[in-house]
């Protein structure tokens, strides 16, 4: 292989990686945006809830009901923000907070937002077969 076919080749792998970080990097930013949108949606539930709640102590409406749809409502996106962080875990390669739902890094014992011991998957993963690589990490 002559040097400019070692070069090509070089750029070709460069290319590549960076074609792959920035498509993870656009992907993650998109599980944000969602987050984001159900984090909202969640504050709005809790709030309906807190007024129904208000509500029904100060006028003695009885709102059990209500408060149960929006209490389920609450659980089915907690179950989606769950899902969203562990994809962005995924993508990130590392550990989702069990506690708060943070995304901290593989190496990580303790999250970095609450303190909660961090569960990690059964398996590690192994250096050189594409889902940990020191060299392609970023910092956000």
């Amino acid at each position: 292989m002559s040097k400019l076919d070692e070069l090509l080749f070089g750029a070709k792998q460069v290319a590549s990686i960076a074609t792959r970080k920035t498509g993870e990097a656009v992907e993650v930013s998109k599980l944000k945006m969602q987050a984001s949108q159900v984090n909202a949606m969640m504050q709005s539930t809790y709030e309906r809830i807190g007024n129904l709640v208000y509500e029904q102590e100060k006028t003695g409406t009885d709102n059990s009901d209500l408060i149960a749809v929006c209490i389920k409502e609450q659980d089915g996106l907690i179950v989606e923000l769950n899902e969203i962080n562990t994809k962005i875990s995924d993508i990130k390669r590392g550990v989702t907070c069990q506690r708060c739902s943070a995304v901290n890094p593989y190496e990580s014992t303790y999250c970095s937002k609450c303190g909660a011991n961090l569960k990690k998957p059964k398996t590690q993963p192994q250096k050189g077969d594409g889902t940990s690589n020191p060299e392609d990490s970023t910092e956000e």
